[in-house]
């Protein structure tokens, strides 16, 4: 049984601790890069036109840009929120990127609505387009799962309540994980 005072963060040798520079040099530079993201969700222009081959492309494209974006910033974020669960600034962190990844689910849920209102041939002919061959599995599982897809608003309206949903959990990692004496 370990007694006495817990170590501080602080306290540990450099070479204990990550080393989240590899992700970015500073928090500032998250900042940057959070900015430009969140300006960047605008998916407006591809509501009615994922039927057209090239607007299905760039709305795959951005979306797949943001993600990797989005992911590498929750990353950073979740971990410096773990390295101190105590730590508003981190759980600050943590929630912009959360918040950030609801933009873009509300922004994007129109997709699969869309794209499952085309004429099944139009997705079978771009499972099978050799230009769109990144996302023949990604269009694949969108056919299997047509008859669980709700509508467009529907799925809007799900997207965007995820952050108040996942709170409760959110809350118990906070406590269950802090570093309290």
């Amino acid at each position: 049984l370990r007694t006495g005072r817990y170590m501080e963060r602080k306290d540990l040798e450099q070479k204990y601790l990550w080393n989240l520079e590899d992700l970015y040099k500073t928090e500032a530079d998250w900042q940057k890069e959070y900015d430009e993201v969140f300006a960047r969700v605008d998916f407006s222009p591809f509501h009615g036109k994922l039927g057209e081959k090239e607007s299905f492309i760039k709305f795959s494209q951005l979306t797949d840009e943001l993600i990797i974006k989005l992911e590498k910033l929750f990353v950073y974020a979740m971990m410096k929120s773990d390295s101190d669960a105590r730590s508003s600034e981190y759980s600050k962190l943590l929630s912009m990127a959360q918040q950030l990844e609801v933009k873009i689910d509300a922004e994007t849920a129109f997709s699969t609505p869309e794209l499952l209102s085309l004429d099944e041939s139009v997705i079978k002919g771009y499972i099978v387009d050799p230009d769109l061959k990144p996302y023949d599995y990604q269009l694949k599982s969108i056919l299997k799962s047509k008859e669980h897809v709700l509508s467009k608003d529907m799925e809007e309206l799900l997207a965007s309540v995820s952050e108040v949903t996942s709170s409760f959990r959110e809350i118990f990692g906070k406590l269950d994980n802090a570093d309290l004496p």
